[in-house]
Formats: C-alpha cells, sequence, structure tokens
C-alpha cells in the first residue's frame, strides 16, 4: 500500500500510513508533503512517549513584510519555548510551516505541544505567543483559529485522530512557496522516551 491514498468516499481527505497504521488525513487538491507529515505525527509520538495527556494548541501568525528567510520564526520559537518550558515545565514540541498564497508577505501555522497535566487551556499559551510576535517586528498580527486547543489522552483516539487530521492540514501543497533559498517548515525533533514509559 502506499504511503499516502485517496479516501474514495470522502473529498479532499485520504489516508497516511504511520508506523504500519492507516490515519485519516486532509488532502488538498494539489497533494502534501509527506515530510511534513511524518515530522508532525513523530511530534506527537515523542511527547505521547513522555506525558500520557499532551496538549496541542494551534495558531496562525502574519508579517507584514515579505522576507526570503524565517528568521523571524526561528527567533519567535526560541523566545516562545524559553517561556512555556518555564512555565509549565516541561518538554515543548512544535511544527511550523511557512504558506503564501495572495498576500504580499507570508504567514505562518505552529501547532505547540505541553505535558497536558500541567497545561490543558490554550489561552495563556496564545497570550505569551500573541504578545512575543507582535513585540518582535512591526506590523506583525496574530489570528486567534477556531478550536484551538486538542488534549490528547492515551486511550482517547478519538480525539488524537482529531489532532492529527487538523495537524496534516499544515502538509497542503497548496500555498506552499517554491524557489526559496529557506525550509518551509521546521519541527522541534523531540527524541521518544528512552525509557519507554510516561513521566506522568
Amino acid at each position: 500500500m502506499a504511503l499516502i491514498t485517496l479516501n474514495p468516499n470522502r473529498k479532499r481527505y485520504g489516508y497516511f500510513k504511520f508506523k504500519y497504521k492507516l490515519y485519516n488525513i486532509f488532502h488538498g487538491k494539489q497533494g502534501v508533503g509527506r515530510k511534513i507529515l511524518k515530522r508532525g505525527f513523530e511530534e506527537i509520538d515523542a511527547m505521547q512517549s513522555y506525558y500520557s495527556k499532551v496538549c496541542i494548541i494551534f495558531l496562525e501568525f502574519h508579517l507584514k513584510q515579505f522576507s526570503s528567510d524565517n528568521l523571524v520564526m526561528s527567533d519567535f520559537i526560541k523566545v516562545l519555548k524559553s517561556k512555556l518550558a518555564q512555565k509549565y515545565k516541561s518538554k515543548i514540541g512544535y511544527l511550523w510551516v511557512r504558506e503564501r498564497h495572495k498576500a504580499p508577505a507570508q504567514h505562518y501555522h505552529l501547532a505547540i505541544m505541553i505535558n497536558g497535566h500541567k497545561c490543558n487551556n490554550g489561552w495563556s499559551t496564545q497570550q505569551i505567543a500573541n504578545d512575543i510576535w507582535r513585540t518582535q517586528k512591526t506590523g506583525n498580527t496574530t489570528y486567534f483559529v477556531k478550536r484551538a486547543t486538542y488534549n490528547l489522552l492515551r486511550n482517547n483516539e478519538v480525539e488524537a485522530n482529531a489532532a492529527r487530521v487538523r495537524l496534516s492540514y499544515f502538509a497542503k501543497n497548496r500555498t506552499k512557496e517554491r524557489n526559496l533559498p529557506c525550509r518551509n517548515f521546521s519541527a522541534s525533533g523531540t527524541k521518544l522516551n528512552p525509557k519507554g514509559k510516561f513521566s506522568w
């Protein structure tokens, strides 16, 4: 079976084979990026290897002026990770993607993953991220997305699958920029828990 297959009964959706299991994913007309899908699913797995409850918060950030690099996002992530790690005493996993459609500048989608026993509501994280992003560069704006928070419990496949479908939207090829000297996504690269058990 191919790594990605289309869902014959549901338009713009498909299946992604990850670690010998099929997952529902969003699949746009122009397809999806396998590398982004894989990194996103790996981040969820890694965070769940440390915490039996993981909170995933989805955010969106816009720039006023176009840039051909991702320095503003890299600097933002460093500050955000530091503040969240200090606040929640947790590993911080993330995946972000860069997109640009008809707007003059790019925007970024970000998924932040935190120990769900310390954080089960995305409000504080949204406010912290918003303050950092807006003060980082003049004209930066934040868009608060609908249903921004997912709380993943080890035995709750419904919520976990919903979060993965939401995360798979990051991988859509449509609106991804081409021929840039920079990458269009990045992830924290959280490693699986070597102890093979939860901290919580």
